[in-house]
């Protein structure tokens, strides 16, 4: 992952990390590091000869960001993808995996290859845009309820998880946590139903402070924009709600936005 504690949260060494051919949840809140925590992966993903497909729902993942973490986005190192529907990634996902285990299987050396779906929770449902298209043509003013995305998102774990295993593909699915609406125990949830809970091999939970770091805040303080900067970084927190690799310990690590991150840290 970039960050040895982190590794050692998911995998129970700091030397591991994510698992082959199983799928990974990086959930939390907004500005928690999710993004960061599934690209710094792919960067060290590439150090081993990974090839990177980067599922981006949200329209956000560009060029610039990517070379500012250090992933390599010479021609086919990293590919981004822009989905827009669950159905969408569940094809792309399953014919990849498909025309990977095919040209194994007829002795060609296709490499090593690593999927980021980010995110589940701003992938939407056919059923949405075909509603969203009809009331456009009819002039409407409201969109009724969609209770289809919750059942694709499970089908598309039902059906891609065995065949990533297959193509010994790992896929980190970024998603998003929500209050509890109506809940006596109140707390949080993670988007998209039972599907993603159930598919997950680990599933990691994240949470952001401000950062406090000498260092960081003084190359900040240097930049053009300092009086603009707010947070110059932030302080994550990582637990493994679920995990089948190591014991459930918390672990903190460190996202400073104006150095490089530290793995030691």
């Amino acid at each position: 992952t970039g960050s040895y504690i982190i590794n050692a949260c998911i995998s129970g060494s700091i030397f591991g990390g994510i698992p082959s051919g199983r799928v990974t949840m990086l959930q939390g809140e907004s500005g928690c590091g999710k993004s960061f925590l599934a690209a710094s992966t792919c960067r060290e993903g590439q150090y081993k000869g990974y090839k990177v497909v980067y599922l981006d729902t949200e329209a956000c993942i560009t060029k610039q960001w990517m070379d500012r973490i250090g992933v390599s986005t010479v021609g086919d190192d990293c590919i981004v993808k822009q989905i827009n529907t669950v159905n969408e990634a569940t094809s792309f996902i399953l014919n990849l995996c498909d025309a990977v285990i095919k040209a194994r299987n007829e002795g060609e050396d296709v490499g090593k290859i690593i999927i980021v779906f980010d995110s589940l929770g701003n992938a939407a449902s056919q059923k949405e845009i075909d509603d969203i298209a009809a009331l456009d043509a009819e002039k409407g003013s409201n969109v009724p309820a969609d209770f289809t995305r919750t059942k694709d998102l499970k089908k598309m774990f039902r059906v891609i998880t065995v065949p990533l295993a297959k193509a010994n593909i790992p896929l980190i699915a970024v998603n998003h946590i929500y209050s509890k609406i109506g809940s006596y125990t109140g707390g949080n949830e993670s988007g998209g139903g039972s599907g993603p809970k159930y598919a997950a091999t680990v599933t990691l939970q994240m949470s952001g402070s401000k950062l406090e770091d000498k260092a960081n805040d003084k190359a900040a303080a240097q930049s053009n924009n300092a009086g603009d900067i707010k947070r110059t970084g932030i302080k994550i927190t990582c637990f493994p709600v679920k995990s089948r690799l190591s014991i459930a310990r918390t672990v903190r690590s460190q996202i400073p936005t104006f150095k490089k991150p530290n793995p030691y840290v």
